[in-house]
């Protein structure tokens, strides 16, 4: 699988990393999106942070890791926001 990886600064310091799988499946433009894809590919994030993180909530002392929808923005990712 492939993925996207976006890393957001506050000032100097790594903030949060936004991930997403990226795979036709999903739909690879505005083009071919649809709801529905984006809910897979939302179970799919799902999958693997259970997989290898253990069943939720992810908190951690440096970091806190979320599978999200975004019905505004249209997208799916795991995040991943340093405390």
């Amino acid at each position: 699988m492939k993925w996207c990886v976006i890393l957001f600064f506050r000032e100097d310091a790594l903030h949060m990393i936004q991930i997403a799988a990226d795979s036709p499946e999903f739909g690879l433009s505005w083009d071919g999106w649809s709801e529905e894809k984006e809910m897979r590919r939302k179970c799919y994030h799902d999958e693997v942070l259970n997989q290898d993180l253990g069943p939720p909530p992810y908190d951690f002392p440096w970091d806190s890791v979320r599978s999200v929808f975004d019905a505004k923005g249209g997208s799916s990712a795991i995040l991943l926001e340093m405390k």
